[in-house]
């Protein structure tokens, strides 16, 4: 009987020495998991603040974008090309008609200058938006690059150099005015079209990619919240295993002392006989 409860004993003293084990590493999972959501629930607040601003950042510079690219349209352009145009065909005197073929680089120029200042204020935009950002945790944005325009003034530089060299010509102003306009077409309207088509194709596709390093950056933090999300809910787990585990030992327990009680009846008994 002394060796039964000797058992009995020993194996209370593994099973509550389990339970503490068990206590004690539901209590650290259940605190590092609390420390886990709570800068978890920070971060994803942080993150869909981030998407606030650049939702509404992005539909400002898209309507800005589209102001921006309507300067650029063909239409626009051709009209400006039309009208110039027909004041060469109407012009009643040479230096009238020098005057209409120069006029319409410089009008072209005036049209550049506009899509320029329109192109600092979207970049200004960007710039402000981008900083705003670099402030959350997560943001490392490189300064958004402007619009590049050198080639294009350069290209209505030399437009502007060949109107001048074609306004020049001799055999040019003793041309038929109808004559004239057809060639100044071709050698400097056509161009100057082919220009603002190339830099609005080349603006459109400069105002897609200022979203892309931000979209990129928020899918980054995404799927990093994500997987943070995964390691609580792996955490949360093992605290269901402990916990499980628990009931089990306090089920051992539970038994183990319905037999301590039996043993302690029966020496009660052996005693009184």
């Amino acid at each position: 009987m002394g060796n039964g409860s000797a058992t009995v004993q020993r194996r209370h003293a593994e099973l509550r020495h389990e339970q503490d084990t068990l206590a004690a590493l539901i209590g650290k999972n259940r605190e590092v998991a609390e420390r886990l959501e709570k800068s978890l629930l920070t971060d994803q607040l942080q993150s869909q603040e981030a998407w606030k601003s650049f939702s509404i950042a992005r539909k400002l510079i898209a309507r800005q974008g589209r102001i921006l690219l309507n300067h650029l349209d063909s239409e626009y352009v051709e009209r400006l090309e039309a009208k110039n145009l027909k004041e060469i065909l109407r012009s009643p005197t040479t230096g009238a008609l020098t005057q209409a073929m120069q006029s319409l680089i410089s009008e072209a120029s005036t049209l550049l200058e506009g899509f320029e200042r329109q192109n600092r204020q979207i970049m200004n935009v960007v710039e402000a938006v981008y900083a705003r950002l670099n402030q959350l945790p997560g943001f490392n944005l490189a300064s958004p690059q402007l619009s590049g325009m050198e080639n294009t003034r350069q290209d209505l530089r030399q437009l502007d150099e060949k109107t001048a060299e074609f306004c020049r010509r001799p055999i040019n102003l003793m041309t038929d005015k109808t004559s004239l306009a057809k060639k100044f077409g071709m050698e400097v309207v056509v161009p100057l079209r082919d220009l603002f088509t190339q830099l609005k194709a080349e603006t459109d596709w400069w105002l897609k990619e200022l979203s892309v390093p931000v979209q990129e950056q928020i899918q980054t933090q995404k799927i990093a919240l994500e997987k943070r999300k995964e390691d609580i809910d792996m955490i949360h787990n093992q605290i269901a295993t402990l916990e499980a585990r628990m009931e089990e030992t306090e089920a051992a327990l539970a038994r183990l002392r319905q037999q301590e009680a039996a043993i302690e009846r029966t020496l009660a008994l052996t005693k009184t006989l």
